[in-house]
Parts: C-alpha cells; structure tokens; sequence
C-alpha cells in the first residue's frame, strides 16, 4: 500500500525535475551559443506550454539563432508566451514573465508597421500586385504615421511618381484605411 502511495509523488517529482532540467539545459546552451542545443531543450517545453521557453523560442526566431530568421514564427512564440503570462496572473500566482505582454504588443505593432511598408513597397515595384502609386504611397503613409522609419522615406519616394491629386487621393484612402481599423483597405 505504501509503495502505491509513493509512485505518484515520485513520478511528479521526476517529471518536475526533469522539465526543469531540460530549461536549464536549454538555457545554458542558450547562453554559450549551443543555439541547436538550445532549440532541442525549449522547443518540446514551449509546445507544452512553458512560457520562458514560448519566449525564448520568440528570442530565437527573432534573432536567427540556432534557426532561420523568421519573425511570424518568433510573433507566434511571443503571443503565446504573452498569453501563458495572462492565464498565470489571472490565476492570481506572481509571474516571472512581465515584460511579455509589453513585448507582444511592441513586436505586434512592429510587425503591422513592417508589413505595412512592405504592402507599399509591393505596389510601388509592381512585386506579386499590379503596380499603384496610389495604394503605395497610402500604406506607406499609414506605416510612416506609426512611427516606420523607412516608410517616411519610401513614402516620399512614391511621391515622386504621383501627381498632386493621386497624392490627395492615397492620403484620404489612408484616413478611410485607419477608420475602418484597416478592413477592406
């Protein structure tokens, strides 16, 4: 009877221990730049769940380490680690993850303004759409209104090819675009 009592305990104790195991395996292959290491210990975790590793797969992507450089994945990772954060503090248990949630909205506004300008770059090339200085110059401005650093640039570039009623054109199309929440843009 005792030894059915005991196995449940160790079995927790020995699946506890060796989560936290792998993180700091993870963790400290991770700060070496053992980033393939690293991959191997947080990526089972985050698919489990475990916030730190949702965010330090987030960390990865982000930074093309140990993976190829891919932001939607690292966007992924981050909601998820922000979402992980919410559920813990809703539990009411203090958080080691704070800064997630404040990290998410700056990586999603990042990337909107980033896909933003990269929509006007598309209709200004003619790249995969057909080439419209109007919609150009128009998510670009949205992009440069958001603080883009490039799209300030890119969007006077367009200019260039526009007349002064296209421009007046594309800019009301941006006021509408943001009116609308950038549906049906």
């Amino acid at each position: 009877m005792k030894g059915l009592f005991l196995l449940p305990i160790t079995l927790i104790l020995l699946f506890g221990t060796s989560a936290f195991a792998d993180f700091a395996e993870g963790w400290n292959a991770y700060n070496s730049g053992d980033y393939a290491t690293a991959l191997k210990e947080f990526k089972p975790l985050a698919e489990q769940g475990n916030g730190e590793a949702q965010f330090n797969l987030g960390l990865m992507y982000n930074n093309g380490q140990g993976v190829t450089l891919d932001y939607v994945t690292a966007f992924k990772w981050f909601k998820l680690a922000a979402e992980h954060n919410k559920a813990v503090k809703q539990e009411g248990a203090e958080s080691v993850f704070k800064a997630y949630e404040a990290l998410y909205k700056y990586m999603q506004v990042t990337y909107i303004n980033r896909a933003m300008y990269n929509l006007g770059a598309m209709y200004n090339n003619g790249d995969g759409v057909i080439q419209d200085f109007v919609r150009a110059y128009m998510w670009m401005n949205i992009a440069a209104s958001q603080g883009h650093e490039n799209a300030v640039l890119g969007r006077d570039m367009v200019q260039n090819n526009m007349t002064p009623s296209q421009v007046e054109k594309a800019e009301q199309l941006a006021r509408d675009c943001v009116a609308k929440d950038y549906k049906d843009c």
